[in-house]
Parts: C-alpha cells; structure tokens; sequence
C-alpha cells in the first residue's frame, strides 16, 4: 500500500522524482510557530482541496509550541453520517511533539461520485483548529 504525503505545498522535482516543501511553506511554518502561546498550536495548510480519483489524500501538519507533548484527536463537522465513511485522518488521536511538527494524512475515497465538502477538528486539552476539505471529482 502506497501512501502519499503530497498536497497543495508540496512541490516535486520532474527529474528526480522527489517531493518537498517550499521554502516558503518553512517560513510560514516558523513564523506562525513564533506568534503561539505555550499551550497553543496551529495547523498547515488550513484548506486543502482533493480530486478523486486522481488525488484522495493530503498531509496536513500540525505545529504545536507545547512545552511537553500533548494528546490530541480528530473529528469530522459538517459530515452527514452517510458520507463518514468516505473520510478518514491518519492518526486519528495520539500525541503531538513538543515543539516539533507533525503530519496527519487526510484521505478521501475515490468512490466519491459528487463534489462534497467537509471539516477536520483537532483538539488537544485547551484548544481546537479546524481544517477545511474540499473534494472536487475529477471526470475522466
């Protein structure tokens, strides 16, 4: 099973074939990291956009200025409980790093047939973002 963690931010190089993050993309990272409280953090990016069947899944990731790890879980608004199966976040709940960030890998179905749109929540103990999933189908 193969996982991508390319979305919006992620550039690839043709000829080598590999995948990275914008310099960019670092800055905003840091510079965001340096405006949290202690017990604060922030996710990047906060919309992200998928086209089944071509692209299902994307890494979102979360920057945290914790001074310990914190636990953390993951939930879905806007989401009829017809359509929860279609989305999935991996990890689901676990514990963010200290300091560090750390990638969530958000993933549609592709047998999605119609554009949809729904909300990834992640909470820790004091706090809660919320990340905005557009799914826009691809026709072939």
């Amino acid at each position: 099973m193969d996982y991508s963690l390319m979305n919006d931010t992620t550039h690839i190089d043709e000829a080598a074939g590999a995948s990275f993050f914008t310099s960019s993309m670092t800055v905003e990272c840091e510079a965001q990291y340096s405006e949290l409280g202690e017990e604060q953090f922030t996710v990047t990016p906060s919309t992200v956009v998928l086209n089944p069947p071509i692209r299902n899944e994307a890494t979102v990731t979360v920057l945290g200025s914790f001074k310990a790890a914190q636990p953390f879980q993951t939930g879905w608004s806007k989401l009829k409980l017809s359509n929860s199966s279609y989305f999935s976040v991996v990890p689901a709940k676990g514990m963010l790093p200290s300091r560090r960030g750390f990638p969530l890998k958000v993933k549609c179905s592709q047998r999605i047939k119609r554009n949809t749109h729904a909300v990834l929540e992640i909470y820790t103990e004091n706090s809660k973002q919320d990340v905005l999933i557009n799914v826009i189908v691809k026709r072939q």
